[in-house]
């Protein structure tokens, strides 16, 4: 939603337009966080289920690696289907506001105090709103 028109102090010179303010959900295809259940944690697990103690900004900390089963992770993949260079960020703890982008290509599991941000790329782009935050 277009809320504010102004052209900004410093602007490549062939950008002319007036400046405008997008709300994150109107330049987002999903917006999700995490399971909401504590799925068992498997030693043996296929799946790596990644938490807010994962989350740095700017980068995935993965050597303290949680692994859950393929029924559990596909539980709460449904809800929260995860994409590599989807933007995380962790929305509550001692590291609230961390973000980085997901890198791994293979299909991953969210706890509730992480949350994804997927672009609309007609819109803007995953690379953007992370630099954003």
């Amino acid at each position: 939603m277009k809320n504010r028109h102004d052209v900004p102090v410093m602007r490549f010179s062939n950008f002319t337009d007036n400046w405008v303010r997008y709300k994150l959900a109107d330049v987002s295809d999903k917006i999700q966080d995490g399971t909401h259940f504590s799925p068992e944690i498997s030693e043996f697990g296929e799946y790596k289920y990644i938490t807010s103690k994962n989350i740095r900004n700017g980068y995935m900390k993965l050597d303290d690696i949680t692994l859950i089963s393929q029924e559990e992770h596909k539980k709460i993949y449904q809800r929260c289907d995860v994409k590599k260079g989807d933007v995380l960020i962790t929305k509550d703890g001692a590291g609230t506001g961390a973000v980085c982008q997901n890198t791994f290509t293979e299909e991953i599991s969210l706890l509730s105090s992480v949350a994804f941000i997927r672009s609309d790329i007609s819109k803007t782009t995953n690379e953007f709103i992370y630099q954003y935050i």
